[in-house]
């Protein structure tokens, strides 16, 4: 279905001008034909967005009301987290000191275990230096 616009060929159903529109014979049958077929299916499309349109507004209404309220929920759980933050940030202080305490008190005993073995064997040196002068002296 070809509109040609001024100029068309003889065998165009219709004919556009300046201000009309020529149709050959059986072309506007044909258009009404077409009309005549769809306006139950128009019909149907007009009714369903006629029954839509409360029920489309209650959704949208429902919907609001359910975002808002998660929205209030989500900030009361937020504001109880923040508000809960420095006492969690103490307690990670807290326990980082005592972790460091405890390295420090680790690294005090390995070197009072050092410290103690050398000790021991200092003494054990000079207890042999003793016994080996005793037994030259005797």
């Amino acid at each position: 279905f070809v509109s040609p616009i001024k100029g068309g060929t003889s065998r165009a159903p219709f004919t556009a001008g300046k201000t009309r529109t020529y149709f050959r014979t059986g072309a506007l049958e044909y258009l009404e034909n077409a009309r005549n077929a769809n306006i139950g299916f128009f019909t149907i499309i007009i009714t369903r967005n006629w029954r839509m349109a409360p029920i489309r507004r209650d959704f949208l209404r429902q919907r609001n009301a359910a975002i808002k309220m998660q929205s209030l929920v989500r900030g009361f759980i937020w504001r109880r987290r923040v508000a809960r933050m420095p006492q969690c940030a103490t307690t990670i202080q807290y326990w980082c000191l005592c972790m460091i305490a405890k390295l420090r008190l680790i690294e005090r005993k390995s070197a009072v275990k050092i410290q103690r073995r050398w000790g021991v064997a200092r003494e054990v040196i000079h207890l042999s230096r003793c016994r080996k002068a005793t037994v030259s002296i005797q």
